[in-house]
């Protein structure tokens, strides 16, 4: 853009009490910048200035009624962005000095030098017209960002510079990005669903229920743009078995999240001669046994427990606060038990079990844990099956 294509795009308050000096620079303005409204005095200036809001003011000092510090200093309170040139023929430091503490952003001395007045107007109408357009672009922004629904925000060096309403409904009037990943949320799911997803996820707890957020980033210079995806019903959607209503497999990893630096125990468990079930009597017979068989689990165990169909006729469980081999296995024996009043003809379904316990500092070490404990369940069918046996102490 050309120097004088900033002016073309500004108005102007050129406040002046002397009438020939007003007409001469009141005519000069008006070629270079769009509107020029020329007043006779300071309080004239200020009412101008209300009704017509110019994006760039001139003043003379020396005024009757009201001079151009007085009017300068009403116009910073009730616009302080609006530029304000101050014209004197005053070399008084401490009168430039008030003008200063008012925030006056210049001083042209008289006699009024042309090229320096213009050379100063075209700085400031630059400025005007760069933080207007910036405005412009923000509301258009904020604007699309609004019709979003999901949460968005745009942060620069930390800091959120603009957000979205869904943004404001779920986190609050938050400044700084970090607040939201080190809120104090107590469900460690949050970060084991984020290992699983392998992206940052967000969780917010509220009055009766907690959501889950998906978050993606976007980077562009110093910018970047915080995209909130809720994944709460994909979150249940995803971890919960259709048939049995347990949890799934792909559940295990965020439910170890919890469980971690502690003595685990769990309960393998697996339905006896399943194919045969199937083969015989047809694959929805077998559905119904295994929605029944997760049924009784849901029914004698506590809901802190987690139930995993692990496999096709696979049940892991993962007993919370339960770290003593002789406890988990009785546990195992009451469902075992429960499980015979299940029927398929005159038979009575029985599944075999395994059960081991052993401290857990991370996964490696549950696989390890799971391996002892299936080779326990491996020999409770191979022994004879419907029957619950403890893995080797190690």
């Amino acid at each position: 853009m050309m120097e004088n294509d900033y002016l073309k795009r500004i108005t102007v308050l050129y406040i002046e009490d002397d009438d020939n000096i007003r007409d001469v620079f009141s005519t000069l303005l008006g070629i270079y910048v769009k509107k020029v409204y020329p007043v006779s005095n300071g309080a004239q200036g200020l009412k101008v200035f209300k009704e017509k809001k110019p994006d760039i003011v001139i003043s003379d000092i020396k005024m009757p009624l009201m001079d151009g510090i007085t009017v300068a200093e009403k116009i910073k309170q009730i616009s302080p962005e609006t530029p304000v040139i101050l014209i004197t023929a005053f070399s008084d430091i401490d009168y430039m000095k008030r003008a200063l503490d008012v925030g006056v952003e210049g001083f042209i001395t008289k006699p009024v030098d042309k090229k320096i007045l213009l050379k100063k107007l075209n700085f400031l109408a630059e400025a005007v017209v760069t933080k207007r357009e910036i405005e412009k672009y923000y509301k258009l922004l904020q604007l699309i960002l609004d019709e979003n629904s999901e949460p968005i925000a745009l942060v620069e060096k930390k800091e959120i510079v603009l957000f979205n309403r869904s943004f404001e409904k779920v986190f609050g009037k938050v400044t700084n990005i970090d607040e939201i990943f080190t809120r104090d949320v107590s469900l460690e799911e949050c970060k084991g669903l984020s290992e699983y997803l392998e992206k940052d996820v967000v969780c917010v707890e509220s009055k009766d229920f907690t959501s889950f957020y998906e978050v993606e980033t976007k980077t562009v210079g110093e910018y970047t743009l915080y995209y909130f995806k809720d994944i709460t019903d994909y979150r249940n959607d995803t971890f919960i078995d259709e048939l049995t209503g347990v949890y799934n497999r792909k559940y295990l990893k965020i439910a170890l999240s919890k469980l971690y630096d502690s003595k685990i125990c769990i309960v393998l468990c697996d339905i006896d001669d399943f194919k045969e079930i199937n083969d015989r009597y047809g694959h929805q017979k077998g559905d119904e046994i295994l929605r029944r068989i997760g049924s009784i689990m849901k029914e004698n165990l506590r809901t802190s427990d987690v139930i995993i169909r692990y496999g096709g006729e696979e049940f892991l469980i993962l007993l919370q606060n339960v770290e003593n081999l002789d406890i988990a296995y009785h546990i195992a024996e009451n469902l075992r038990k429960k499980i015979n009043s299940v029927r398929v003809g005159e038979k009575p379904v029985t599944c075999s079990f395994g059960v081991g316990c052993l401290p857990v500092k991370n996964f490696k070490d549950f696989e390890f844990l799971f391996e002892q404990t299936d080779k326990a369940l491996y020999r409770a069918k191979f022994t004879g099956k419907n029957k619950t046996l403890k893995m080797h102490m190690l």
